[in-house]
């Protein structure tokens, strides 16, 4: 039940920001690939710092321009992420949704079935 929706977010992400790359003319390739690969890939550690290095090799420039590339989208990103989830967590707070703890709920039958 999870999978499936978070693969479905991450396709949705990566087309939405190539389409607002596209409007605000960097091109769709450019915005994917140098603010949603990054971002989705793990923030500055797992994500830019291995992008850059990847991205220069197989651009033929220095890993150091392409990190400073990376950086502000990834920085960005953490940011807003880390505001969203307060939001988020703050608005469902005791609504239907709010799961207490519990991220996928099991009803008895499956507990058996285990």
């Amino acid at each position: 039940r999870f999978i499936p929706v978070s693969l479905a977010a991450m396709v949705i992400g990566f087309f939405a920001v190539g389409l607002v790359g596209m409007l605000l003319g960097l091109g769709f390739g450019h915005s994917v690939m140098f603010v949603s690969m990054p971002m989705m890939a793990g923030s500055i550690g797992a994500g830019a710092v291995p992008l850059s290095h990847i991205y220069a090799q197989g651009l033929g420039v220095s890993s150091a321009s392409m990190f400073s590339q990376l950086i502000p989208a990834v920085t960005l990103g953490n940011v807003l992420a880390v505001i969203g989830a307060a939001l988020i967590a703050k608005v469902g707070a005791n609504t239907k949704y709010d799961g207490h703890g519990v991220l996928l709920p099991i009803n008895e039958d499956e507990k058996v079935n285990q």
